[in-house]
This record gives structure tokens, sequence and C-alpha cells, in this order.
């Protein structure tokens, strides 16, 4: 109960300082709206926007908040995703995340996950490959283990891992550089 009073509070100042910076037209500095990304439970990346004051906005299975860097433990994703330059690109983006704030969607895999709200902000559309990937994969590695050939097994997991991070599996549970 503590945590969700606490999210509520900061989801109301970060709405509240978004409206302010959208009202008065406040051009946000770089590295404003970046999309950031890290590495999360089962391998699968967890995305969030560099918000107002270097706070990270991102979704997960208990709704919006917004979080310091340093909780996110974030790294840049795609040089095609950082910050833009354009001042009204980086308005959009403000408006689009007061949006996310003031109708706090619930998180789903499939229509409403970490990396398509976060791009849905950034960008102006949500978009995912991870859930298919994961699924696909999961699939074809379940059909290996059932046919009991654990090697095709865990290279399906592998490929899936490499399609999602394009790289294959560090094994350290650290966060990669891409």
């Amino acid at each position: 109960m503590a945590n969700q009073t606490a999210r509520k509070k900061r989801l109301s100042h970060a709405l509240q300082t978004a409206e302010f910076a959208v009202a008065t037209q406040v051009v946000p500095p770089t590295p404003f709206g970046e999309l950031v990304s890290r590495l999360g439970k089962g391998g699968v990346r967890h995305f969030g926007v560099r918000w107002l004051d270097g706070d990270v906005l991102h979704i997960d299975s208990n709704g919006v908040d917004v979080v310091a860097a340093s909780e996110f433990e974030w790294i840049p994703v795609r040089a095609d995703l950082v910050a833009p330059a354009d001042p009204a690109l980086r308005q959009k983006i403000l408006r689009r995340g007061v949006k996310v704030l003031e109708e706090d969607p619930t998180y789903n895999l499939f229509i409403g996950n970490c990396e398509q709200v976060a791009r849905q902000i950034v960008t102006g559309v949500a978009h995912s490959d991870q859930p298919g990937i994961v699924l696909t994969k999961g699939v074809m590695a379940a059909f290996y283990l059932y046919n009991d050939k654990p090697d095709r097994a865990v290279l399906e997991l592998a490929k899936g891992f490499n399609e999602i991070h394009g790289e294959p599996p560090s094994g350290s549970g650290e966060p990669s550089g891409d």
C-alpha cells in the first residue's frame, strides 16, 4: 500500500510538472525524450522514456511510474531513438507523455507493454517485437523439450535472446551495452 501511495505522489508531481511545461510551452532540454532500456526479467528488455528532471517514465505490472534514472538503471538504446533535437518534437513527446500519465493504462504484454508505451510516447507509434519473439521461441523450446531434445531447446531460447538483444546471452545477468 505504501508503494502505491508513493507511486501516486510521483505520478501527480510528474503530471503537474509536465502539464506546466506544456501550458507554458517550455521545451525540455535533451536528453528528455530519449528511449532507454535495461535488461529485465528473463532476458527481455524493459523500456522507458527519459523524462523531466532526468527521471524515467515507464510502465510495468504495477502501472505507469516515474522513477529516478539510477533506480531504472538505464542505458540508451539504438542511436535513432535518442532525444530529438527539434523543440517541436520534444513538445509532442511531452504531450504524449502527459496523456499516458493522465490515463495511467494497465500493463498488457501484447497490447500495452513497456516498449509499446515508451515508443508511443517517443515516436507516436506503439510497437514491440519482443512478445512475439518470446512466445515463438518459448513454444519451439517446449516442442524440443517434449521431443527429448534439450540441446535444440536451449538453441531456440538462445536464438530468441539474440533476436531481442542482437547478441548471444552472456550469462552475466548484467545489462548489455547495446
